[in-house]
């Protein structure tokens, strides 16, 4: 547990050291705002397909790289919102 906390805290300190903010990057015009909203429209219907998967006992791993893909994910969230759920199988 200690070296999870000395690691996000390292993370933390080096991002901010290091690292540029985001938003500085878009106004400077080293990234373009639209990719940063398909970034994180991707993250979030990603993360919404891994939910879906998760509680209708589904391979989550595909759930998420399908609700990662843009235009994709579209279709994923339909899919993951339609499938009926799985009976859970003890192995």
């Amino acid at each position: 547990m200690k070296k999870l906390i000395l690691g996000l805290l390292l993370v933390v300190y080096y991002g901010k050291v290091a690292s540029m903010n985001i938003f500085e990057m878009m106004r400077a015009g080293e990234i373009h705002p639209l990719w940063f909203g398909v970034f994180v429209q991707s993250m979030s219907l990603g993360a919404l397909c891994f939910l879906l998967a998760k509680s209708k006992y589904r391979n989550t791993i595909i759930a998420f790289i399908a609700g990662f893909i843009p235009i994709f994910n579209y279709l994923a969230v339909l899919y993951y919102i339609g499938v009926p759920k799985q009976e859970k199988s003890c192995k």
